[in-house]
């Protein structure tokens, strides 16, 4: 199953951050994160101007049996106490681990 997720942030470390700290990213780079998900970074969008937001556009592949609260938990983790906007399937969501979970399990639910 895959879930799209779309975070702007204007911090430059999250893309290394979300794939592990690799020396370089890229469109097409995917990590797998045992027991959880595999992640591909979809597209970075980089913006030249002061203070502009840069845009990461990620898929999450994960088995039907992972639990939303697992994932919920596991981008919760990623993201709190950053300045991102989260959006999941196209919803834009609270960085909150108890809605960032009810939004991935209806999307689940909604999935099977």
């Amino acid at each position: 199953m895959e879930i799209r997720l779309t975070i702007d942030t204007d911090d430059r470390r999250l893309a290394f951050d979300l794939m592990g700290n690799p020396n370089q990213i890229g469109s097409g780079t995917t990590v797998s994160i045992p027991g959880i998900c595999d992640i591909k970074l979809e597209s970075l969008f980089v913006r030249k101007a002061a203070g502009a937001p840069e845009t990461l556009e990620l898929i999450l592949n994960f088995a039907l049996g992972v639990a939303g609260g697992v994932l919920a938990n596991w981008i919760y983790s990623k993201l709190k106490g950053r300045r991102v906007t989260l959006r999941i399937e196209e919803q834009e969501v609270e960085i909150n681990e108890d809605k960032i979970k009810k939004v991935i399990s209806r999307i689940i639910e909604y999935k099977k």
